[in-house]
């Protein structure tokens, strides 16, 4: 009996973004797609939690093709963009897979939010929001008298 294994929700939206491209255990996957996946979640670790520039792991280095071998050149992988400033965070906001989070990144009921919805879509789809009880949208149904101001943010 194959095992299954669930995978926790990560903190922050960056992260639980990079966490989501992650295939199937059992999926391949190869080396050099683990090397991109690795520096794009150092990056979200660093643009989450701060920290300064990223320094590249030691790791594959790529070689020209076709060349004679005494002419072979060696280049480090290519270097990060700059550091972006870190982002405000939200008490409350819908992150780009419409979940409705709390800053800490837990998903909210809408009884749950306290403060100003950003929508970090940057779009007024309200009825694709997705709350923690899997309902969806802003019907009165779903808020339940419940009363919720919504901002777009866009990055």
């Amino acid at each position: 009996m194959p095992r299954t294994r669930t995978r926790p929700e990560p903190a922050g939206p960056l992260i639980a973004a990079v966490y989501a491209m992650l295939p199937a255990p059992d999926a391949p996957y190869g080396a050099d797609k683990q090397e991109e996946w690795l520096t794009m979640m150092r990056q979200a670790l660093r643009v989450t939690y701060g920290g300064g520039p990223l320094v590249p792991a030691a790791g594959p280095t790529v070689a020209a093709p076709a060349a004679p071998p005494e002419a072979v050149v060696e280049a480090p992988l290519q270097a990060p963009a700059q550091p972006r400033k870190k982002k405000p965070a939200f008490p409350f906001f819908v992150d780009r897979q419409s979940y409705a989070r709390r800053g800490n990144g837990d998903r909210v009921l809408p009884a749950d939010v306290t403060d100003i919805l950003s929508d970090l879509r940057g779009e007024a789809d309200l009825d694709a929001i997705v709350w923690a009880d899997d309902s969806q949208g802003f019907s009165p149904d779903v808020l339940k008298g419940v009363d919720i101001t919504v901002s777009a943010v866009f990055q």
